[in-house]
C-alpha cells in the first residue's frame, strides 16, 4: 500500500533535490534544448533555465539566463521580481532595489502588478535585516 506523503514532506524532498544536484539532467536538457538552431520557444527555455538556476542557488547562472530571456519579459513584474531576487542571493541589494524601481514602474502602468513589488520589496527588507544582523554580530 502507497503512503501519501503530506506537503512538508514533499517541500523538505524539493529542497534536498535543489541541494543535492537532483536539477542536472533538466539544466542539460534545456541547454541542450537552447542548442538547436532555431530554437522555438527559446525565451521560454532560457526563463525556466533561470528558475531551475534559482532552485540551485546558482544565482549567477539564473541572472545570466534571466536576462537572455528578457525580450519575453518587459511588462512582466514577475520576471523583475525573480531577478531581484536572483540579485539579493549575491547580496547584491543596489540590483534589487534597481528591480523594485522598474517593478514600481510597471505598477503605475497596470496597478494589478503591485502583488510582485510587494514580495520582492519584503525580500530586500529581509535582506537587509539578516546583513544588519551579521554586521551587527561582528
Amino acid at each position: 500500500m502507497k503512503k501519501k506523503v503530506n506537503q512538508s514532506t514533499q517541500r523538505e524532498v524539493t529542497d534536498l533535490e535543489a541541494t543535492t544536484g537532483n536539477y542536472q539532467n533538466e539544466i542539460e536538457d534545456l541547454k541542450k534544448y537552447l542548442e538547436l538552431s532555431p530554437c522555438p520557444d527559446q525565451k521560454i527555455a532560457q526563463y525556466e533555465l533561470a528558475q531551475i538556476f534559482m532552485k540551485t542557488k546558482e544565482y549567477r547562472e539564473a541572472i545570466k539566463y534571466f536576462k537572455l530571456s528578457f525580450a519575453n519579459q518587459k511588462r512582466d513584474s514577475t520576471f523583475y521580481c525573480d531577478l531581484g531576487e536572483a540579485y539579493l542571493g549575491l547580496n547584491d541589494i543596489n540590483s534589487a532595489l534597481k528591480q523594485l524601481g522598474i517593478i514600481k514602474g510597471i505598477k503605475n502602468k497596470h496597478p494589478a502588478e503591485s502583488k510582485d513589488m510587494e514580495t520582492l520589496s519584503n525580500l530586500i527588507k529581509e535582506k537587509l535585516k539578516s546583513l544588519l544582523t551579521l554586521l551587527n554580530r561582528g
